[in-house]
């Protein structure tokens, strides 16, 4: 209900401040897979999505109107989804960042940064409960849960072959802290300080890896696609041969594959006598083909964001999208890449494919139209 409620109020916004042609952004809309499959999953990440995306909207009725009771509204909304997940805790400060370097860029007070700066505040304040418990429960003050060290320094297992031997797994990080005292979990306060300090020390001794890591997660983002669900059948055998399959095809490109997973397959025997039978075979040239049409939706909607630099300095909606966008494409590639983190922003998107998709659309008419000359 939540996720559909903020689709149909981005919808209605969206309309007004878009140009497209008749029907494509409704198809755009009602053809949202990757929307569909991340909130048809009971991961805290749905509700966060759904009520940033609210938040924001309401932002952008504060910038267009002037008011600032809206981004009192959008904070609260803001607060409430970072209390399910802390990933966009830092989105308020990027769109802040955004708006400054566009007045440089323009050179002019095009948008103000008074309702973003409201925003960001009422959402801070909407987190100081957790913070207290926080504290109360381990002497310490924080607005995030104490997971992110162990999500952080597993992430330096997402390079294959990385200088620090780390494997991009949960297992790794309770490794580490239980060396430590076997009685510690990772994802508590004291694993969670270890973890980061961790991450920190291991970025230092080898900075280029980490650029590497960055990099080939970014292009995971391009290459990867949305999410897709787990499509299954009523096939036990099928849907073990699908699993295996998906692994075989991530490690033969080294497409971040499931090293446990792997390692346990190895272990029964069945990777090395492998063989795919053929309902396992079309249900994955189903997920390659999703996987495809991802890959090239988010390509043209970076085209998109590049030819829309003016409108995304300019104008309130577009800015509002595109700091969503590139904060989320920027998390995923400096902390850890997964397809599913990339669903939340499809509907962000479609301006800028759409944008895109009119620039590619552009360039093979002239294509065409120099074809035909030289023919003639």
């Amino acid at each position: 209900l939540l996720s559909s409620v903020s689709m149909f109020l981005l919808y209605l916004v969206m309309r007004s401040q878009v140009r497209a042609p008749r029907g494509v952004l409704e198809v755009l809309f009602a053809a949202g897979w990757p929307w569909y499959t991340l909130h048809s999953v009971r991961w805290p990440m749905s509700p966060a999505v759904s009520l940033t995306t609210l938040s924001l909207l309401l932002l952008w009725l504060s910038l267009r109107q002037g008011r600032w009771w809206p981004a009192v509204a959008g904070g609260i909304i803001a607060g409430t989804a970072l209390n399910f997940r802390s990933d966009f805790l830092f989105l308020g400060a990027f769109t802040l960042v955004l708006i400054l370097a566009s007045r440089i860029v323009r050179r002019e007070r095009v948008l103000t940064v008074t309702p973003v700066a409201i925003y960001i505040l009422v959402a801070l304040l909407c987190l100081i409960p957790w913070g207290l418990h926080y504290k109360a429960e381990t002497g310490h003050f924080s607005l995030t849960s104490s997971h992110g060290g162990m999500v952080a320094y597993i992430s330096l297992g997402q390079l294959p072959g990385n200088p620090w031997n780390i494997v991009h797994n949960d297992g790794t990080a309770r490794d580490v802290v239980e060396e430590i005292d076997p009685e510690m979990f990772p994802y508590s306060d004291r694993g969670n300080r270890i973890l980061v300090d961790r991450f920190l020390s291991r970025i230092k001794s080898h900075p280029g890896a980490y650029a590497r890591k960055v990099a080939g997660n970014l292009t995971g983002v391009f290459v990867g696609g949305f999410y897709n669900g787990e499509p299954g059948t009523r096939s036990t055998e099928t849907n073990r041969s699908l699993e295996i399959l998906k692994e075989k095809l991530k490690e033969r490109f080294g497409f971040h594959p499931n090293v446990q997973e792997i390692a346990a397959y190895k272990e029964s025997g069945e990777w090395d006598s492998f063989s795919a039978d053929p309902a396992s075979v079309a249900v994955m040239l189903l997920l390659l083909a999703a996987t495809a049409l991802g890959a090239a939706f988010l390509i043209l909607s970076l085209l998109g964001l590049v030819a829309s630099a003016r409108r995304v300095t300019t104008e309130p909606f577009y800015m509002l999208m595109a700091s969503i966008v590139i904060y989320q494409w920027l998390t995923v590639s400096l902390l850890q890449y997964q397809p599913r983190h990339v669903n939340g922003i499809y509907l962000c998107s479609i301006p800028f494919f759409l944008a895109g998709a009119r620039l590619l659309l552009g360039q093979l008419a002239r294509l065409r139209s120099r074809l035909h000359r030289a023919r003639s």
